[in-house]
């Protein structure tokens, strides 16, 4: 199935990605509506791969609250809000959407972490080739194989600090959605004023590294994914 990546984007910056994880599930295999019995929620529970049924219904009551989700407690019955419906309560900033496989549910949240940086490295691409297309140039392929994302860049978009950025990069790149190549300038300088820089320059002293005694400057990374985007058109039920 297809996933608009505002709600990608919405669970990962709110930090509701269990919640995400549960809807998904849901939607994927009900249907739409589905009869909750004490057997389903186990079943749910253990393939999501969650300890306790307790953490089920803390997401569920979350999904029902926010009217993700509807829920008849003396049928049992459970409906599933539609992307259409959703877009009524989150900011649908793009038509963009992503491909979802079952398989992913076993490493959801570095696929999550994966898509919203593939999908910042394609927006990103995107407008740096308005000027060009406004001036009648071509415009450039927007399939290129590596793209340059400074974790900065990352950080603003996704309202994420840096230090959260660089976890959920490398759990991607763990999880094999992501590959990164890391670039550094030689600064030929003495390590003495590395410590000088890193002291002049408290923002960017993470960028100011030694290897073998030499000294370089970090660079932005070099991201390739696995992850593909596709225009996501909603349709009303």
């Amino acid at each position: 199935m297809t996933i608009p990546i505002p709600i990608i984007i919405f669970a990962l910056r709110k930090k509701k990605i269990n919640q995400l994880k549960l809807y998904l599930y849901l939607k994927y295999s009900a249907s739409g509506h589905l009869k909750l019995t004490h057997e389903t929620i186990e079943q749910i529970t253990k393939e999501l791969n969650w300890k306790s049924i307790k953490t089920f219904h803390a997401n569920f009551n979350w999904l029902a609250r926010k009217k993700w989700i509807s829920f008849n407690s003396i049928s049992k019955n459970c409906r599933i809000a539609g992307y259409v419906q959703l877009k009524n309560r989150i900011d649908f900033f793009t038509s963009s959407g992503v491909e979802f496989n079952p398989e992913d549910f076993k490493q959801f949240r570095p696929y999550v972490y994966a898509t919203a940086i593939t999908w910042c490295m394609k927006y990103k691409n995107w407008k740096e080739k308005q000027p060009g297309r406004k001036k009648g140039r071509p415009g450039k392929s927007c399939c290129h194989q590596w793209y340059e994302l400074p974790n900065r860049y990352l950080a603003k978009v996704l309202r994420l600090d840096h230090s959260t950025i660089s976890r959920y990069k490398t759990a991607a790149v763990k999880a094999g959605y992501l590959t990164v190549h890391k670039q550094y300038d030689d600064l030929e300088l003495p390590e003495s004023l590395i410590y000088a820089l890193r002291y002049s320059l408290p923002d960017e002293a993470h960028l100011f590294v030694v290897h073998n005694g030499k000294s370089f400057r970090q660079k932005s990374d070099l991201i390739s994914s696995t992850i593909h985007l596709k225009r996501k058109r909603l349709h009303a039920p």
